[in-house]
C-alpha cells in the first residue's frame, strides 16, 4: 500500500511527499510534541528544544530507513504548525527562514536524519530568537507609547504640537512615531490630537461664559470655523448645539 500526497505553502512550489510504504513499525504512532516545542521556543530553552527533536528522531536512528517520506512529512507539519503559533507573537517563520537562506522544501535536500534534525533546529531556534527580539521590541514600543501619550496629553492644546515636536521630545524620528501611533493607539497622530481636543472642548462648552472662539483658541485651533467643522464631524452636532443639549439636560435634572 502506498500514499501520494502534495503540499503547497505560499510561494513554495508544490511539494510532493515521497511514497509512504508500510514498514516494520508503525510510522503513524510517531509525532513531535508540538506543545512542548513551542514552549521551549517561547522560553528560549534551546537545549530542551534539541532534546525534544531528538526524542522523535531517536525512534528512527537505529533503523534502516529506505524511505524518508513520512519523516519529511512530520518535519513539514511541525514547521507549519509552529509557524501558525508564531504569528501570535508577530513572528513570521517564512521571514526567519529567508534570513537564513532556506525554505520549507529544503527538508527534501537533507539526506540524513541528523541533517533533517539540524535543519529543524536551525529554523526553530532562530524563530525563538525572533520571538525574544519581538518581545523586547514590544516592550520598548509600549514604553515609548507611554512617553508619547504623556507628551501629547500635556500639550495637545498647544498649536506647536506636531509629529516633529513629539519626535524631538522622545528622540525618535517622525516615521517611527507615526508607526507607534498606528500600532499602539490604533489611530494616526492627527486623529489622536483631534480626539483629545474635542473631548476637552466638551468640558469647556459646559461653561456658558466661554465663547466658542475662545474655546477654539484655547485648544489650539487657529480657525474657529475649522473647530466647528471638526466638532460637528466628530459629535454629529455643532458646538452651540452641543452646549444647548447639555444645558437642556442639566435643566431637566434640576
Amino acid at each position: 500500500m502506498s500514499v501520494r500526497k502534495f503540499l503547497k505553502r505560499k510561494k513554495d512550489l508544490i511539494m510532493y511527499y515521497d511514497e509512504i510504504r508500510e514498514a516494520d513499525f508503525d510510522y503513524y504512532t510517531i509525532s513531535f510534541d508540538d506543545a512542548k516545542i513551542m514552549e521551549y521556543i517561547l522560553k528560549q530553552e534551546k537545549e530542551k528544544l534539541m532534546e525534544a527533536l531528538d526524542r522523535t528522531f531517536s525512534v528512527f536512528y537505529d533503523r534502516v530507513i529506505s524511505d524518508y517520506g513520512y519523516i519529511n512529512r512530520l518535519c513539514l507539519e511541525l514547521l507549519f504548525h509552529i509557524s501558525r503559533k508564531l504569528l501570535r507573537c508577530s513572528v513570521q517563520m517564512e521571514k526567519v527562514m529567508k534570513e537564513q537562506g532556506c525554505r520549507y522544501s529544503d527538508i527534501y535536500k537533507k539526506d540524513t536524519l541528523k541533517e533533517k534534525r539540524d535543519f529543524l533546529y536551525l529554523v526553530l531556534s532562530e524563530s525563538s530568537k525572533a520571538c525574544k527580539e519581538m518581545r523586547g521590541e514590544n516592550k520598548k514600543r509600549s514604553s515609548l507609547a507611554s512617553a508619547i501619550r504623556e507628551v501629547v496629553d500635556l500639550e495637545f492644546t498647544s498649536n506647536k504640537i506636531s509629529l516633529e515636536y513629539i519626535a524631538g521630545k522622545v528622540h525618535k524620528n517622525t516615521a517611527y512615531i507615526s508607526k507607534i501611533f498606528k500600532s499602539e493607539f490604533e489611530c494616526n497622530f492627527s486623529e489622536y490630537v483631534t480626539q483629545k481636543r474635542v473631548e476637552k472642548s466638551k468640558e469647556l462648552l459646559s461653561d456658558p461664559s466661554l465663547k466658542i472662539y475662545e474655546i477654539a483658541e484655547a485648544l489650539g485651533w487657529a480657525d474657529v470655523s475649522n473647530y466647528i467643522k471638526v466638532f460637528k464631524k466628530s459629535c454629529g452636532m455643532s458646538p452651540n448645539e452641543y452646549r444647548n443639549f447639555v444645558e437642556g439636560a442639566r435643566s431637566g435634572r434640576e
